[in-house]
């Protein structure tokens, strides 16, 4: 095993070490490269999942045709050595993929430090499309890369799990830091939580990470509620997943259409009909027009039951789709789904560091302000 990190000696006879890897916006996602067995992938940055897997090429000849980084060209002997393993399933959104087991050679393609290093991951071999009746189809869906940074679970043997045990980083700990623009790179840093910089307006707070319905631990913090432009106030008081591999912000379809209620009437209040409906649970804008959508301001409440607040800038809740008219559509990036959670996806990263703690089971956000809470 071959691998190099950086390592910053940070006072005598202690050295810390973290690799550095790319981030990007690549159709509709947050991804990252590494190289596996030598050959680039594409990977979206996933912190609502723990799954590895890249996606088999030759089961999706069309999807990787169209989308060649998004895939993984197997050797004779890797096709040999799937042959035998055992099929699992795993639901993402709306597909249900069939993957295999197999053991690869990964390696970084980041600048400031890096690693190569045999890993155990999984191939996409198979995968159904669910349709809007609810029925799975074949030969519809479009699975993708996937670089789970999800919060490790017992014996789950995650990426982040795998770089820890082979010595490669010291601790699963990692922090993510995005440009404010979708044009730019940002960095993910793996072993290392980035103290707060001069630029990072506010207060660093470390807040404790919840569990799902099921009870499965999650990147997930206590939001107690979203209000817009510091008016009208949705009062949410459970745990949201921090999610980077979610485009949008998304929740359950009652609260979901109470706060875009909120955000049309702000917007609309400047010059007309500015955000328009779509289909239902669906709105677009101008993305011209995007100065007119309202901030929001999520609450959250820490161990000591004090809140905290943070914004995010009305323009970043905005998500362009294809086209080529003269003046650009947007999509109002605030979607609902069938969940019973709230996922805070892309527009809360952009622009921001957050530092993700697997050894503490926290999340350290930069926040606006710091009082004693209002919960009753």
């Amino acid at each position: 095993m071959k691998y190099r990190t950086s390592c910053t000696l940070i006072i005598p006879l202690q050295v810390w070490c973290s690799i550095r890897l790319p981030l990007f916006y690549e159709r509709s996602y947050l991804r990252t490269e590494l190289l596996l067995g030598g050959q680039r992938v594409h990977f979206i940055a996933d912190t609502g999942s723990i799954s590895f897997h890249a996606v088999g090429r030759c089961y999706f000849w069309d999807w990787c045709e169209r989308y060649p980084y998004n895939c993984y060209d197997l050797s004779v002997d890797e096709l040999r050595a799937l042959e035998n393993g055992t099929v699992t399933f795993k639901e993402f959104d709306k597909a249900m993929e069939a993957i295999r087991a197999m053991e690869g050679l990964v390696e970084s393609t980041g600048t400031s430090g890096g690693f190569k290093t045999e890993m155990s991951l999984n191939v996409v071999v198979g995968a159904l499309w669910k349709s809007g009746e609810g029925v799975w189809e074949s030969g519809k869906a479009r699975p993708e890369a996937s670089l789970g940074l999800g919060l490790p679970r017992s014996g789950s043997n995650t990426f982040l799990e795998q770089l820890t045990k082979s010595g490669i980083i010291d601790d699963p700990v990692f922090t993510v830091r995005l440009p404010d623009t979708l044009a730019g790179y940002g960095e993910v840093t793996l072993g290392e939580l980035e103290p707060k910089k001069p630029l990072e307006r506010g207060v660093l707070v470390y807040f404790p990470v919840g569990v799902d319905i099921l009870g499965v631990p999650k990147w997930s913090v206590m939001l107690s509620s979203i209000s817009v432009r510091g008016n009208d106030q949705l009062n949410i008081d459970n745990f949201a997943i921090v999610d980077s591999g979610d485009p949008s912000i998304s929740g359950p379809s009652e609260e979901v259409e109470k706060l875009i209620s909120y955000v049309i009437k702000e917007a609309n209040r400047f010059s007309g009909e500015i955000v328009r409906r779509r289909e239902p649970g669906r709105y677009w804008l101008l993305c011209d027009d995007s100065k007119y959508l309202p901030d929001l301001d999520l609450k959250f409440t820490s161990e000591a039951d004090s809140s905290h607040t943070l914004s995010i800038a009305g323009e970043l809740l905005i998500k362009e789709s294809p086209g080529l008219e003269d003046k650009p559509k947007c999509n109002l990036n605030i979607k609902e789904e069938p969940m019973s959670t709230w996922s805070l996806g892309m527009p809360l990263f952009r622009n921001r560091t957050i530092r993700f703690d697997a050894r503490e089971g926290k999340i350290g956000l930069v926040v606006d302000q710091e009082k004693p809470s209002e919960r009753s």
